[in-house]
């Protein structure tokens, strides 16, 4: 949230001559789109990462100035969303007891030929992988990473979890992103649940 932008009336971008924006009293951006406070502008159909310079008057501009653009990011090349997330396991029959017929995650082959299952939750594809790198056998696995699943009903699917026999690391409880719960599977890979506050729930019930 890059929070309210107001037009900058004193001057427009160099080339295009389309309003800066401000957030505060800093111009940042031209057009009405603006990706990053100081770093990115709309021009036409392309992103465009260009370094800030101060005019004149001293105030920090995003311009033209000769080798001011650093970068064009056009729809081709740009990021469009996130493929898959791999995960790496030890004894996938195993991974898939825990994931499918745990967390109710409806796996099937892939079709890759290299005993994977994929599936997928929400826009975002998961894959269960038998294990290809040989140094995850002499580390912990999962650390520095956690998936997040999404859930209505935090407290719900705890009570369907554990009447499956999934061990919960810890009971649901509100947090500032959510109600939450963890758990992790048999190859220590962390995995939160994520639901909707129960104050939030409680609230809308009424």
């Amino acid at each position: 949230m890059l929070g309210s932008l107001t037009p900058w009336p004193a001057t427009g971008h160099p080339r295009c001559n389309r309003p800066l924006l401000v957030r505060g009293s800093v111009p940042f951006g031209v057009g009405g789109t603006c990706q990053c406070a100081n770093q990115l502008f709309v021009a036409g159909d392309a992103l465009t990462l260009v370094k800030p310079w101060r005019d004149s008057g001293g105030r920090r501009i995003l311009g033209d100035k000769e080798g001011d653009v650093d970068e064009v990011v056009t729809s081709e090349n740009a990021v469009q969303g996130i493929a898959e997330i791999l995960i790496q396991v030890s004894d996938t029959e195993r991974s898939l007891r825990f994931y499918r017929d745990g967390l109710g995650l409806l796996f099937a082959p892939t079709g890759y030929g290299d005993g994977s299952f994929e599936a997928k939750v929400g826009q975002v594809k998961l894959l269960l992988h038998p294990d290809f790198d040989d140094s995850l056998r002499s580390i912990t696995r999962g650390a520095g990473v956690l998936i997040h699943l999404w859930v209505p009903d935090a407290d719900a699917y705890c009570a369907q979890l554990r009447s499956r026999g999934v061990p919960v690391l810890d009971e649901p409880a509100d947090r500032p992103w959510g109600r939450h719960f963890s758990v992790v599977d048999p190859d220590g890979y962390r995995i939160d649940v994520l639901g909707q506050l129960k104050s939030v729930s409680a609230s809308a019930a009424r």
